[in-house]
């Protein structure tokens, strides 16, 4: 049976009349493992994570990086003129968007919150995303998911060894 937050999902990519392709994959703890259970590129896996902020208009934000970057929250922080950010724990971030972490879709309209998109996912054709069930996948194209998110485009991620500054 498909969670709230799946259904809440479909609807919204149904009503926003978006071209995209359902997966079915087993289900997977890592990034790495998700991306090879649904046979896609790391890079071209978005990865959604919820962020606790202060001093922006919601206290609440989603961020979206390609999976093999990590968000680098300072950074967002500055580039946005927040006084904070930080991940959101495991509790909150149940609370907020109904899913466990690592299956939160890249959409914050879903909960009513604004969403931040690394500029890099749009280095990808398709990307995919787990659609708010560890159990499967959309793929979209890039152009799709940029027309209906309504993200805030920003160059926030770095590479997951924190090397290098801008990843």
């Amino acid at each position: 049976m498909a969670s709230e937050p799946h259904r809440k999902l479909i609807a919204f990519l149904t009503a926003q009349q978006a071209e995209y392709q359902l997966v079915a994959h087993q289900a997977a703890g890592l990034s790495v493992e998700v991306s090879q259970a649904r046979g896609t590129d790391l890079h071209q896996d978005a990865k959604a994570l919820l962020l606790e902020t202060s001093g922006a208009a919601s206290p609440y934000v989603i961020a979206v990086t390609p999976a093999d970057l990590q968000v680098h929250t300072k950074r967002l922080r500055k580039n946005q003129g927040w006084r904070d950010a930080k991940l959101a724990d495991r509790e909150t971030v149940r609370r907020i968007t109904g899913c466990e972490i690592g299956e939160v879709p890249p959409f914050g309209e879903l909960f009513g919150l604004p969403t931040y998109v690394d500029e890099r996912l749009y280095d990808n054709l398709v990307i995919a995303f787990n659609a708010a069930d560890l159990h499967c996948s959309i793929l979209i194209s890039a152009s799709e998911f940029r027309r209906i998110s309504g993200a805030t485009v920003d160059r926030f991620a770095r590479s997951r060894d924190g090397a290098g500054g801008e990843g």
